[in-house]
């Protein structure tokens, strides 16, 4: 086996700082009395000590900029909940984490608001489905959720996305499949975003004025039914007198003509008597020798 020489050590101390190695007067090296070093042990890399900065951070959802800061961003690390650690794929928002002194494995899984899909309206964050909807509803009405009671930009976006929803669903809608139950419902929702503060009265007062309409609607076609129900009643006992009268009316009729020819009958027996009782006066005083001789 061939044997491959080792370099003098003196021949390489050009190339090693003067910090790291030293020689003795004796020309021995110090680093061979040195205690030895422990080995290094891996440390598993977070995602702050992962981060290049010298890359461009990772595509993230658009947001207003609020002191040199993404409102998306900071307003996500505000809603957090506890989840599995972040990839190396999102560690775009290690500035955040360091600066908020954030553990390692949290973060908000809110998957509407770092989808590609959601656009930026106004301050809000919503998916690019119910975007005009909202931009119609902002130019016409104001930023309704401008007084809202919750704290995170995110979850005001989420009321407004449902607000755009259920508006979508009147579109499509035809005004005569709205069933009492479905208004009611909507109406619900609203009384829920206004329960935050999220000014919607002025569609929570048209689908109250059109359920009450429906429930008139209703109050009235049933009334109507019941009227036409007793009028239905009331006719067919007019009708069964009707009936019994045209039988009874039938029957009269019937008795006038039998009686009619009773009183025919009589009329001819008077008529007989009359006639027999001429003859018995022209035979008065008389015998019937005499009628025939």
């Amino acid at each position: 086996m061939k044997k491959t020489p080792v370099p003098e050590a003196n021949k390489s101390l050009h190339s090693l700082s003067s910090d790291g190695i030293s020689i003795d007067l004796n020309g021995q090296n110090d680093s061979f009395n040195h205690k030895q070093e422990k080995p290094s042990r891996t440390v598993p890399l977070s995602p702050n000590s992962m981060a290049d900065r010298g890359k461009p951070l990772s595509p993230r959802p658009q947001g207003h900029e609020h002191s040199g800061k993404n409102d998306t961003a900071s307003e996500i690390s505000l809603f957090n909940v506890v989840s599995p650690p972040r990839s190396c794929a999102n560690d775009d928002d290690d500035d955040d984490d360091e600066n908020n002194g954030y553990e390692e494995g949290v973060e908000l899984d809110l998957i509407s608001v770092m989808s590609d899909s959601c656009v930026s309206v106004g301050k809000y964050r919503v998916n690019s489905s119910v975007s005009t909807i909202l931009q119609s509803i902002i130019d016409k009405h104001g930023d309704i959720a401008a007084n809202c009671k919750l704290e995170s930009a995110s979850m005001r976006s989420r009321y407004l996305e449902c607000l755009c929803s259920l508006m979508q669903e009147l579109g499509s809608t035809p005004v005569g499949q709205l069933t009492e139950l479905k208004v009611k419902e909507m109406v619900a929702v609203l009384k829920d975003l206004e329960s935050v503060n999220i000014d919607v009265g002025w569609m929570r007062s048209v689908l109250e004025e059109f359920a009450q309409y429906q429930e008139n609607t209703d109050s009235e076609k049933e009334r109507q039914e019941g009227l036409v129900r007793s009028k239905k009643q009331e006719m067919e006992i007019q009708e069964a007198d009707l009936a019994r009268i045209e039988k009874e009316v039938a029957e009269a009729r019937l008795r006038v003509e039998e009686m009619k020819a009773e009183l025919a009958e009589l009329e001819t027996e008077r008529l007989r008597m009359e006639e027999m009782g001429f003859k018995v006066e022209k035979y008065k005083g008389k015998t019937f020798l005499d009628e025939l001789l």
